[in-house]
């Protein structure tokens, strides 16, 4: 059952990971356009 719960806490947080990656190469992006590279 600890693996199960384990696996639930896995499957919320990764999401969240994944939009700050996100958010974190967009951001990125947006400055190296503003730069003018």
């Amino acid at each position: 059952q600890k693996s199960r719960i384990n696996f639930r806490i896995k499957k919320q947080v990764e999401p969240i990971n994944e939009k700050q990656i996100i958010k974190k190469v967009r951001t990125h992006n947006s400055g190296l356009a503003q730069l003018g590279l």
